[in-house]
């Protein structure tokens, strides 16, 4: 009707101009490499690992404890005393006084970033319990009292217990070179003290006093940190008994961490109509 020309053309629009890819460390990924320390897991005797250059590796580290003392030997019952038809009986003999326990070696959970610019094998001495004391001997029985000499004897007080040993420390440190980490062990419990010997029965009828019980021995003082001191920022004091045995202890590695990739947006396209009217004019038709 207009006698118009209708033109057609193709507009194609992008929602981004360009495309971001995040790229991250997928499960796929290759782990980062790390020396033997790393995945040495817990030790209980010595050896040596290594840690890369620039690698950090984080430990728990626990020392040697002490020994406890050995309890102190009973006292010996004292003699009866002789007295038609019965005997008069002695008193019993003194129980031995108990050892001390032994001191617990301190334990410490700390890092290190092995920053000498070479791979670095460290020497890792795990300390020894300290042994235990020896118990004292027990004491000897007295001798019942006869016609001739009717009144029984007193017994012979037990020996007193050995101390035990002191604990050894445990250390880290970097082989032919500098010390890491420095722990000291408990320190050893006294011995326990004998019991004194039961008193003879008498003639006269009266029992034997029973012996006293011997001293119980002294605990051992905990071990303290040697090295480093102070501890660093972040390194911390771990709680512990004499009864946890020693041990060093390398810590696994965090997990390599994961970013999921996002793919970029589909382009959004439209088709424009245009008709070109008698006069120039344009009359645009958008369709989808």
């Amino acid at each position: 009707m207009f006698g118009g020309r209708k033109v057609q053309g193709f507009l194609a629009v992008s929602a981004l101009g360009a495309a971001v890819v995040a790229v991250g460390l997928g499960s796929g990924s290759a782990s980062a490499a790390t020396g033997t320390c790393a995945t040495l897991g817990a030790v209980t005797s010595s050896t040596t690992c290594t840690v890369l250059a620039g690698e950090t590796i984080s430990f728990v580290i626990k020392a040697g404890n002490g020994g406890a003392g050995g309890n102190g030997g009973a006292g010996g019952n004292g003699g009866s005393g002789f007295v038609n038809p019965f005997g008069v009986p002695g008193g019993a003999g003194g129980a031995g006084g108990l050892g001390g326990v032994g001191g617990a070696g301190s334990k410490i959970r700390g890092t290190w970033t092995n920053d000498t610019g070479a791979e670095a094998t460290l020497t890792v001495e795990v300390g020894a319990n300290g042994a235990p004391g020896t118990a004292g001997n027990a004491g000897l029985a007295g001798t019942d009292g006869n016609q001739a000499i009717p009144n029984g004897t007193a017994g012979t007080g037990g020996g007193n217990g050995t101390a035990g040993g002191n604990g050894a420390a445990s250390t880290l440190s970097i082989s032919g070179s500098s010390t890491i980490a420095l722990l000291g062990g408990g320190q050893s419990g006294t011995g326990g003290g004998g019991g004194t010997g039961g008193g003879g029965g008498q003639a006269s009828g009266t029992p034997g006093a029973a012996g006293a019980s011997g001293a119980t021995g002294i605990a051992g003082f905990d071990g303290t940190v040697a090295l480093p001191d102070p501890l660093p920022e972040g390194w911390e004091v771990l709680p512990t008994t004499w009864t946890e045995a020693p041990f060093i202890e390398f810590e696994e590695p965090p997990a390599p961490s994961t970013t999921t990739t996002t793919a970029p947006p589909r382009p959004t396209t439209s088709t424009t109509s245009t008709t070109v009217a008698p006069g120039g004019g344009v009359v645009p038709r958008y369709t989808g």
